[in-house]
């Protein structure tokens, strides 16, 4: 959406597979699912006075977190069945769908993904604000909330 900026985009693909019991035979569901994590700002989230000058020298940007832009990231499009044994339902692919979700978000959003994400919004913003004529510059995220 407008006012949303990606600064770092993840493919990423998962092989999950279920198997149900039954009395004569075991029926086998293998999916692959792909997927695009897109981590940036929403500066639709910014404070007040996110960007303001300090002693008439420093251009001070305060971006929000980095965080998960959209939340739809699997390409269902593109899910394959690599190997289907038996009749599932709706249902079953749909738990299958969830695991592949939180196996994506756990691999990819990461304290690392997302620090290599700041690092590219400072780098931009410094651009940007360099290309307007700014000579001193301090980019910065806002405090995050900490959890227990």
């Amino acid at each position: 959406s407008i006012g949303q900026w990606e600064f770092l985009a993840i493919n990423d693909e998962e092989l999950v597979d279920t198997v149900r019991k039954s009395i004569f035979v075991d029926h086998e569901l293998v999916r692959i699912y792909y997927g695009t994590l897109r981590l940036g700002i929403d500066l639709h989230k910014a404070k007040p006075q996110w960007l303001h000058v300090e002693n008439d020298t420093v251009v001070v940007a305060t971006l929000p977190n980095v965080e998960l832009l959209d939340r739809n990231f699997i390409d269902e499009a593109r899910t394959q069945p690599f190997f289907e044994s038996g009749s599932w339902s709706e249902a079953d692919k749909e738990k299958l769908y969830n695991i592949a979700y939180r196996k994506m978000l756990k691999r990819c959003f990461t304290k690392g993904n997302i620090a290599t994400a700041e690092n590219n919004a400072q780098q931009q913003f410094e651009k940007m604000l360099k290309a307007m004529g700014y000579k001193n510059i301090r980019v910065e995220f806002e405090k995050r909330a900490k959890t227990k």
